[in-house]
């Protein structure tokens, strides 16, 4: 019951296919990532904060392109672009003027439940 709840209420976030500058990011992410775990071995430590971060990153990409595709029905693709962008940085502004402090494991936390939902779903 609860699994078709999310199916039907979460369509508009994951059916929507990706755009090329997303996937085009995504690369450079996951591309990133290896490289930076696979110095890390070859020096022998494996730290966790480069998954953090690439988890953040994820999330950060995200925000982006689902705001993109919500403000590109309603506007143009050069202001939806712009507003996309900004979206996510007020969000941040917003955070840091009420003193609100999110722990990155909460934010890799929210990005790792995502990232399940966008390949698993």
């Amino acid at each position: 019951m609860s699994i078709l709840y999310l199916k039907k209420n979460l369509s508009i976030l994951y059916n929507k296919q990706p755009s090329e500058s997303f996937l085009l990011s995504l690369g450079i992410l996951l591309g990133g990532t290896s490289i930076t775990i696979l110095s890390n071995l070859f020096f022998g430590n494996l730290e966790q904060i480069y998954f953090l971060y690439a988890l953040f990153t994820w999330l950060w990409l995200r925000l982006i392109e689902l705001s993109f595709n919500f403000l590109i029905k309603k506007n143009n693709k050069l202001l939806a672009f712009s507003l996309s962008w900004l979206f996510p940085i007020l969000l941040i502004c917003l955070l840091g003027l009420f003193h609100i402090d999110l722990p990155i494991y909460f934010l890799a936390l929210i990005a790792a439940i995502d990232f399940s939902f966008f390949f698993f779903n």
